[in-house]
């Protein structure tokens, strides 16, 4: 008799085992398909200190999900302490990928394209578009006195001009500052050889030929054209003839700038960037430049112009006189 109940519960005991191991390799299986075959569209951040249970609901709400499937994620998978923090998104991706990138902290970086000619205000603009950080985080950091003694070492208003232009991709945890900083390596990159030097040749310092070279990149975007329009300008600047630059009047009065200049505008004293009523260059970069204007400032074309004036061809019309030039604004602006 006691081997007979011995046998049974051996039985029992095998049957269980076997069952137990069956159970468990449905609840394996079933789960890894699911991995597998379950695609997302989802927009994750992961902030230091969130539990997974809470990132589990971010990823899982509104999922039907198999039978134990928590368990195995935190028991089988042992993914509770393996996860990194940061923004990720999933755009049609398996839930296997998705748990294989936050694992491997591969966070989504963000394209950021910053096209030549864009000052700071334009730029903050870009960032909240893209939900990055709002624009008034941005400028706010872009005009921070210490971030700016710290990168620049010396004390600008703000960081106008050293903003480089291009493509950037950008973590979507990134602060203001840590954006900035991105941006001002680029230009430090990109700042073509001897600029200091060759600017300083013609008479201006770093700061103010950065400033030029943001006037010429507000005025043309020809490569052809750019070093043409820096001689005209460093024409004005030696003669003491003001630059009558108009971008730098909507600079200075960028905030209710309606896309028109007006005669007050004009004549409008106040604006500090206004080059129609104040000698020389404005006080600051009223753009971030590319390459090509800082080098037209670099090298500027050795010519006798004075003056230019837009065409209907998307280039401009130089001239020498007064004469000439109110000509060619007559041709063709008179409609206008």
């Amino acid at each position: 008799m006691k081997k007979l109940i011995l046998k049974l519960l051996i039985g029992l005991i095998i049957i269980g085992v076997i069952g137990a191991a069956l159970f468990a390799t449905y609840i394996i299986t079933t789960n890894k398909s699911f991995l597998k075959e379950t695609r997302l569209n989802i927009e994750l951040n992961i902030k230091n200190g969130d539990t997974f249970r809470s990132v589990y609901n971010k990823i899982y709400k509104g999922v039907k999900v198999p039978y134990l499937h928590y368990f195995y994620l935190t028991k089988v998978m042992n993914i509770e302490k393996k996860i990194k923090s940061g923004y990720y998104q999933s755009n049609d991706i398996t839930l296997e990928k998705l748990i294989e990138v936050i694992i491997d902290g591969k966070q989504t970086l963000i394209k950021v394209t910053i096209p030549e000619g864009y000052n700071l205000f334009d730029i903050g603009t870009l960032l909240q578009k893209l939900y990055i950080m709002t624009k008034d985080e941005f400028v706010a950091a872009a005009f921070d006195r210490q971030l700016i003694e710290y990168l620049l070492k010396e004390p600008y208003e703000s960081f106008e001009g050293f903003l480089f232009p291009g493509t950037y991709y950008i973590p979507k945890e990134f602060t203001p500052k840590e954006t900035i900083t991105l941006f001002y390596d680029g230009f430090k990159d990109n700042l073509p050889k001897d600029f200091d030097k060759k600017v300083e040749a013609h008479g201006l310092t770093f700061y103010q030929a950065l400033t030029l070279a943001s006037i010429v990149q507000k005025e043309t975007y020809s490569k052809e054209e750019s070093d043409v329009v820096a001689g005209v300008f460093y024409n004005r600047l030696e003669l003491k003839m003001r630059l009558q630059a108009d971008p730098t009047i909507i600079y200075g009065k960028y905030i209710t700038f309606d896309g028109n200049i007006r005669k007050k505008d004009i004549l409008n004293a106040e604006n500090k960037f206004n080059t129609y009523r104040h000698s020389g260059l404005p006080p600051t970069p009223i753009s971030n430049p590319g390459v090509i204007a800082l080098e037209a400032v670099m090298n500027p074309k050795d010519t006798d112009y004075l003056y230019f004036v837009a065409n209907n061809k998307g280039k401009h019309l130089f001239s020498v006189t007064y004469r000439e030039h109110v000509n060619n604004v007559n041709k063709y602006h008179k409609k206008k």
